[in-house]
Parts: structure tokens; C-alpha cells; sequence
């Protein structure tokens, strides 16, 4: 009957398979028509149509000659081909006489997915349980080894379309096969475990100080992210009425005029800035900030004390100014500071305190000279500053009021983030931060960097980012939270000028461990500009349990 019935509405052109499920799982009454669904996607899927379990020959009522039907007895090729698509009719008849038929065509090929921006992808994996992560661990690498999926895809489909649990695992590579083996052997260099808090933690942005900069730094971040690049541009437009010149071929083209504090401070501050607002496109903000020296202007800046174009505008004032001053010189001292102080002589000032035993001093080149023999008898460990002015000295002094005088010019606010002042080394008041004598002693001031760090981290658990090139910053800060036994985590930005690791890479790993340590990026944004689809993968692997009643 149903033969002769498809066989009407078939009529008698071209040749169509026919085949059945009732062969291998019996009568399914109410599922046999999704179990005919799945096979018939399964064939589908893999160009195969799969033969009639036991069929020998066709019943001598159906006349198959004058209809276009055959039982598919034996398996058979069935290729995608260009046109017409491939198309198969599922019918599940009711013992009344009912019958559903459902027509299914094959998906279309998706497109070939776009190439990664990124040399490597960090995939993350969680679990409610660590035996759980363990399980996921190996799924996820047997599944890399065996189906070579593209990585990119893979990383976008755990990050956007798994729930995040607290036993967490981060891992880097380029190829599947590199993370399928980093996950194997649990690598420590390229695999990062962690039990996440419930709470997320503080996380407090280190703006980096002058002598970080390097030519080139992230000029490869500057190509492949455009948030970022928008940013530079912007600085650099609002820039150049200023500096007379476009500070982008200062920072990304090999030029020594990137050591003179007139380009170097504004260069750090678009660099450190520009990768504020990428971070923050990637659902990433602080709860409070820090600067050293120059970054606590990209603090302010970013806390709403200086609009944009007034922050650049003083900036380069300030690197302007600071570049006319007399020739001076600096030396980092491995000292405590009560030692240091008390060797000092009236012209010579302490310039910042960057850890327990870290002490920075300024002065006249004869003065520096002077101390550096001092410190030599004394068994002292010094290390020249490469610089060609004495900052946070007395030898500043000229250019305060000439300073002091353009900031008062410009319209503070009050802070809606809270940050850290140098000068202090506590929470920044209303009151300073809209003071302009406060931004012009903070040019005198001794940076108290060691007392910052120690403000920030109050609260247990606190994460410290390094926003600026290089990790000199975030280094000192591990110094002092070793010093004061003070658990928290560092990480940086961007890599050291000598890291093999692109800032791309770099800034990949950070992310993804802000993840593993409780921060909660928005992976949606971060994969936004990549055109990533899900891809199928390991879904969770549930710990079953017996349980008797």
C-alpha cells in the first residue's frame, strides 16, 4: 500500500532508494519517525546510503518494475554533487492510516573559515569537578588528534558556547596537534590550571612608566586589532597639532628620538591608553589603577579627571618641558630606603621607591657619580638609569609653574574609577586629583610605587595587570608582594622587546588566565572581528553516579 501510494505521487521517472529502520530496532510505535529522521541525517551527513538490514527480495505484490523505486539492499556511495542537492523523504505511517512525511535536502557547504589573525589560539576547558576536567582534558585532545579541526573555531566554540565552571584549564598552541600533546602531558609551559573563586577578584591596571618604550612596541597588535589601531590613530591625530610630527612614525619605525622624554611620554601614553580600550572591548575593566610616574597621567586620563585631547595636550607639555630642563642623570640603587635616604646629599632627591630593597635617586651627573662610589664601599649593588635628565628631582623645578599654570587652564573632574597616587601612595582625593599643584609636584615628588602596590593589594585574591610595554612594572610589584608575603597574581600586556612571543600572543595568554582567575571576559566581542563559527567538539562529561532508593 505505501509503495503504491509514493509510487502516485512519485510517477514513474528516474529511480529513487527506498529503505527502512523496522529491520534493525523493530517497531518504535511514537519514535519511529525520529529514528527514521536521524538515519536518514546520518546518511546525509555521510554521503552513505546504508542498506535495508536483511533484505533478500521484495515482496511479489509490489510491482517495482513500473515504479521508480528500488529497496537499497547492499551500502552505496551518495556523493554531495553541485546540482541538483541531495534530498531524502522520510514517511512514518500510523496504524490508522496516518502517515507524516518529512522532505530533508542537504545544508549547504559552509564557507571555508577565514585564517586566524593570531599565530597560536588558547582553548579553555571547565568542570564542575577536577576529575570532570581531567575527563574534558583528554576529550578535548583525543577529538584535536583525531579531527584536526580549525583551531580558531575550536577556541571561539569553547569560549562562547560552553558554561563556565569553577575547575578551570587554559592551553596554547598553533596547531591541534601541538595542544593535543601540550593536554596530554599536562605541559606546564603551555597548560594552566586553577580553581577559580566564586567572587570575581579585584583587578587593579599598572600603567607603565618612561624607559619602557621601545621602537616598534605593539606594532604588530597595531596591524591585527582594530580597536586598538582606532585608538593609536586617534592619539596620534590629536597629537600632532602638539608635536609638530605623527607620533605613530616615532613609536613603529626604528628612531631615536623615541629616547627623549618629549616623544617617549607621549608615546607611552597612546600605547598604554590605546590598549585600555582594546581591553576593554574584550569586557575587561579594572576596579582601581596605578601609574608609574607618566602612567598615572593614562590613570587619570581613564578615570575621567583629563578628557583625551587634554591629557595628550599636557602630556606633551609635560615631555616638552621636562626635555628643556638642565642635563641630569639617575641610578637605580638595590638598598632600603632609609639606607639611601640618609646618604643623600641636598642635590640629589629620591626619585621613586620601587621595592624593599629598590631605590631610584636623581641628580647632577657629578652627584650620581659621587654617590655610585659611595655606594660601592658600601657594598651597595647599582645599576645606571638610561636617561639624559634627572625626573623627580629638584632640577625639574623650573618648569612647575609654567605646568602648574597650563593645567589650570583645562577643566578636572573628579575621578569616577578610583586610582593610587604617586605622591602618597594611597587612594587619590577628589581634592588632589582636580588640584593643579598636585599634577605639578607630582613632577618633584618621589614615586612611591612600593606603598601603591601595597594599597592595591588589600584585599586577598587581587589580580595586577601591566598595561604598557614590557613587564619591568609588574616585575617590581611580584618583588614587593613577595616581600610582603601577599597573594596575588601579575600578569603583563605586552611581552619584553627581547620575548620571542608576539604582543598578539602575549596578550592571548592574558587573557585567558584573567579567565582562569575569575575575571569574566566577553569572548562574543573578543571574537567579533574574526568571523568564527561553532564547530562540534567533546561536550561535558558527566560524572555518573549510582544511587539506590
Amino acid at each position: 500500500i505505501e509503495v503504491q501510494a509514493l509510487s502516485r505521487a512519485f510517477g514513474n521517472t528516474g529511480t529513487c532508494a527506498l529503505g527502512s529502520l523496522k529491520g534493525n530496532v523493530g517497531h518504535l510505535d511514537a519514535a519511529s519517525g525520529i529514528a527514521g529522521l536521524i538515519k536518514t541525517t546520518l546518511a546525509l551527513k555521510n554521503e552513505l546510503l546504508p542498506p535495508s538490514l536483511n533484505y533478500t527480495h521484495g515482496n511479489p505484490d509490489i510491482d517495482f518494475t513500473n515504479s521508480p523505486f528500488h529497496v537499497q539492499a547492499q551500502p552505496s556511495p551518495w556523493p554531495r554533487t553541485h546540482d541538483p542537492p541531495r534530498r531524502a523523504g522520510i514517511s512514518a505511517f500510523g496504524f490508522g492510516g496516518t502517515n507524516a512525511h518529512l522532505i530533508l535536502e542537504e545544508a549547504p557547504l559552509p564557507e571555508p573559515s577565514p585564517t586566524s589573525p593570531h599565530p597560536t589560539e588558547t582553548l579553555i576547558i571547565s568542570a564542575r569537578t577536577p576529575q570532570a576536567l581531567e575527563q574534558a582534558t583528554d576529550q578535548l585532545a583525543t577529538h584535536l588528534r583525531n579531527e584536526q579541526p580549525n583551531l580558531a573555531d575550536a577556541a571561539h566554540t569553547l569560549a562562547t558556547g560552553r558554561r563556565t565552571f569553577p575547575h578551570r584549564r587554559t592551553v596554547t598552541g598553533n596547531t591541534p596537534d601541538t595542544i593535543a600533546a601540550s593536554l596530554e602531558s599536562r605541559d606546564p609551559a603551555n597548560v594552566l590550571t586553577a580553581h577559580t573563586p566564586a567572587n570575581t577578584p579585584p583587578l587593579v591596571y599598572i600603567f607603565s612608566g618612561q624607559g619602557s618604550q621601545h621602537t616598534g612596541m605593539a606594532h604588530d597588535l597595531y596591524q591585527q586589532e582594530p580597536t586598538f589601531r582606532t585608538t593609536v590613530d586617534q592619539c596620534a591625530e590629536l597629537l600632532t597639532p602638539h608635536l609638530g610630527h605623527d607620533i605613530r612614525d616615532i613609536i613603529f619605525t626604528p628612531d631615536n628620538r623615541l629616547d627623549q622624554t618629549q616623544w617617549a611620554q607621549p608615546a607611552l601614553f597612546t600605547i598604554e591608553y590605546a590598549l585600555t580600550q582594546l581591553w576593554h572591548s574584550w569586557g575587561i575593566t579594572p576596579t582601581t589603577m596605578i601609574g608609574h610616574s607618566l602612567g598615572e597621567w593614562v590613570a587619570a586620563c581613564l578615570a575621567g579627571v583629563f578628557t583625551l585631547p587634554d591629557a595628550l595636550h599636557l602630556v606633551a607639555l609635560r615631555g616638552r618641558l621636562m626635555q628643556a630642563q638642565p642635563p641630569g642623570a639617575m641610578l637605580n640603587i638595590m638598598a632600603d630606603r632609609t639606607t639611601v635616604e640618609a646618604a643623600l646629599t641636598d642635590n640629589l632627591s629620591l626619585a621613586a621607591h620601587n621595592g624593599p630593597r629598590d631605590c631610584v635617586i636623581s641628580g647632577t651627573h657629578d652627584a650620581i657619580h659621587t654617590f655610585t662610589t659611595h655606594a660601592q664601599e658600601n657594598g651597595w649593588a647599582t645599576q645606571p638609569v638610561t636617561t639624559s635628565h634627572a625626573f623627580h628631582s629638584t632640577l625639574m623645578q623650573p618648569m612647575v609653574d609654567e605646568f602648574t599654570t597650563a593645567v589650570a587652564t583645562t577643566t578636572l573632574h573628579t575621578p569616577h574609577t578610583p586610582f593610587i597616587s604617586n605622591i602618597t601612595g594611597t587612594w587619590i582625593t577628589d581634592h588632589q586629583a582636580t588640584d593643579p599643584h598636585y599634577w605639578g609636584n607630582h613632577i618633584l615628588s618621589t614615586v612611591e610605587y612600593t606603598t601603591g602596590i601595597q594599597t592595591a593589594t588589600t584585599q586577598p585574591g587581587t589580580t595586577l595587570l601591566e598595561i604598557g610595554p614590557g613587564q619591568t612594572f609588574s616585575s617590581l610589584a611580584r618583588r614587593i608582594l613577595t616581600h610582603t608575603n601577599t597573594q596575588a597574581t601579575t600578569l603583563a600586556t605586552l611581552p619584553h622587546k627581547r620575548d620571542r612571543r608576539t604582543a598578539p600572543e602575549t596578550i592571548q595568554r592574558t587573557l585567558a588566565t584573567l579567565w582562569l582567575t575569575g575575571t569574566t571576559p566577553n569572548w562574543t566581542n573578543y571574537y567579533n572581528q574574526q568571523q568564527r563559527r561553532r564547530i562540534p567538539l567533546p561536550t561535558y562529561p558527566f560524572q555518573h553516579k549510582h544511587h539506590w532508593l
